[in-house]
């Protein structure tokens, strides 16, 4: 998982007085917040917090700034109210930690506008920091006239109690309960352990080094080349581990489309570099995006445009909101306040200015909003699921996750409902879906046919049609097929996806062992572990021990033993691993 810091707030107000809120973010009056509002500081580092709270906060501002920068495309964020029931609701993530001391203080005056209406809630920031390797986490507890912050960072402060710890587990947002598992797994039991950077290698499949562990960070292979840091610069390697372009830059990307994004250590600005690090595009942009078909979104003191990979600008400089292109169309606004439309690559509107939020085309379709509503819409403008939704998902081999009335279903892309909006969550799994209702998994098939009744606590990650779950009664993991039979009995302690034709597994004793798709042992493993994945491509699983990754091949050797700080791309054939320092 990359840096950045995720979000995720809800209040509840009493009956009344979210409309009473609303009502004020319309006519834009400032919340008077009363004398006896107490903001408690729990072990707080002052550095990161430099103001305190403004009682005088505007919600309507704040939450304007957030659909701005939701806009951008600067924030990926959810915002839900239902004023019927006093609930608000926000989760958001922010990519990158520098955005952490920008975004916390707005977010915290919405819980302290919480505090002012007698509501009642909580709040979590929750950070996987690249840039200086730590983790942070930090809790708001909002209640009538006080906020309470603690910082589970802090040395010497206490873990996490259950309400927290499930607050961030039962997230619908994916961002969340990932960063709470590696915070957790970092963490340690009873104080907080702070990451220090190590180094980082590349692997082949079968364990022998492509490129030695000796970098402070580094990129993924990328036309044959890979961004690294040294010092604090970065540069690039190619395949042998060669420095072909010396660190210099203050940032670089991986290449796309034969180019990469740099950010120049004198100016601080954006350009695009050869893959023999001369420059293409010179740097003079205070932002950009990578090339996307062809084209780069940039980004001068004022307004977004596109260049050319020669950097010729295609489509002007001058709209106050633009997004990379996708599927030939581009997310553009002339005015960051006014109605959103898409462009097409020779910067002609394809899509009329009338939308109020709109995510990028995928597959063919784009989530919208019209009317306070959300649906999808084709390549040409025209509503192929309609704007009727709370919420809706992209598109994913032909079928995209909606919500209506606080319910997940699923639509086809002439907008047919294939599974009725009644589950609590919903997610694709191949050839079936996997749902949740009443706190229990089921099975759904791509028709709406019920394949398995929600009966089950647990269902892992289906692999080569087997799906792993564990029975209510006996606690115990076997394997369904897609038709919800019986393929391997339920006669484990836990059980992971397939993959490679098999799969991990923990035996009654709780002993790590492969096991192929006829429920078979092929290999008992003499290596420990808390939590494996499935067998990739080529051959490469990650297990996970206290913490600590390891990689293990699918006839059973392990290539290196849980002692790793972090891998990724291990269904490559270039494994992206970072040793801890010594």
């Amino acid at each position: 998982m990359g840096s950045g810091v995720f979000v995720s707030i809800r209040l509840k107000f009493p009956r009344g007085g979210l409309g009473r809120w609303e009502k004020q973010c319309l006519t834009g009056e400032p919340l008077n917040l009363a004398d006896n509002l107490e903001v408690l500081v729990d072990q707080l580092d002052s550095e990161l917090m430099d103001t305190q709270l403004d009682p005088q906060a505007r919600v309507s501002s704040l939450l304007a700034l957030i659909r701005k920068a939701h806009a951008e495309g600067d924030l990926f964020a959810v915002v839900e109210g239902q004023p019927g029931k006093g609930v608000f609701e926000l989760s958001c993530y922010l990519d990158g930690f520098d955005e952490f001391s920008v975004w916390f203080e707005p977010l915290a005056r919405l819980c302290a506008a919480a505090c002012a209406h007698e509501g009642t809630g909580t709040a979590a920031f929750v950070a996987d920091t690249e840039l200086v390797d730590e983790m942070v986490f930090y809790w708001l507890s909002v209640s009538p006239n006080q906020v309470t912050l603690t910082d589970f960072g802090a040395e010497g402060s206490p873990d996490p109690t259950d309400e927290q710890k499930e607050a961030l587990q039962d997230s619908d947002l994916q961002y969340i309960t990932e960063a709470y598992s590696i915070w957790v797994a970092g963490a340690g039991q009873t104080h907080w352990l702070k990451r220090v950077a190590g180094k980082v290698g590349f692997m082949a499949p079968d364990g022998h080094w492509l490129i030695e562990p000796a970098f402070e960070a580094a990129g993924m292979l990328s036309h044959d080349r890979v961004a690294f840091r040294r010092e604090w610069f970065w540069g690039y390697l190619d395949t042998n581990g060669t420095e072909v372009v010396s660190p210099r830059f203050h940032s670089a990307a991986d290449f796309q489309e034969g180019l990469a994004r740099v950010k120049s250590n004198e100016e601080r600005r954006y350009g695009f570099i050869a893959a023999d690090g001369s420059w293409v595009i010179e740097p003079v942009y205070i932002k950009a995006d990578h090339m996307f078909e062809g084209l780069a979104l940039v980004e001068d003191e004022q307004f977004r445009g596109y260049v050319d990979s020669q950097g010729q600008r295609v489509i002007e400089i001058d709209f106050a909101l633009a997004h990379s292109f996708s599927s030939g169309r581009a997310l553009v606004c002339h005015d960051i306040s006014g109605p959103i439309g898409f462009i097409d690559t020779s910067g002609g509107l394809i899509i009329p200015l009338d939308l109020e939020v709109a995510g990028h085309f995928h597959q063919g379709y784009a989530p919208a909003m019209k009317n306070g509503k959300w649906g999808h819409l084709d390549l040409e403008g025209g509503w192929a699921v309609k704007p009727i939704y709370q919420r809706v998902d992209y598109f994913f081999g032909g079928f995209a996750r909606v919500m209506k009335d606080g319910r997940w279903g699923v639509v086809d892309t002439r907008g047919n409902q294939v599974v009725l909006p009644r589950f609590t969550s919903i997610e694709p799994m191949g050839e079936v879906f996997k749902v949740s209702d009443g706190g229990m998994r089921g099975i759904m098939g791509h028709q709406g046919q019920v394949v398995v009744e929600p009966c089950y606590p647990e269902i892992g990650r289906m692999g080569e049609g087997l799906i792993p779950v564990k029975e209510a009664d006996n606690g115990l993991w076997g394997y369904l097929n897609v038709h919800g039979q019986w393929a391997i009995r339920p006669q484990f302690s836990a059980a992971y996806g397939f993959g490679h034709g098999h799969a991990l597994i923990k035996d009654s004793s709780f002993q790590p062992k492969i096991i192929n798709n006829d429920g078979k042992m092929v290999a008992r493993l003499n290596v420990e572990l808390d939590e494996a994945s499935y067998f990739a491509d080529n051959g490469v699983s990650w297990i996970r021990l206290g913490g600590r990754y390891g990689l293990l091949r699918v006839d059973g050797r392990v290539l290196v033993g849980p002692e790793l700080e972090e891998v990724s791309g291990f269904g490559a054939e270039w494994i992206w691993v970072k040793y801890p320092s010594r």
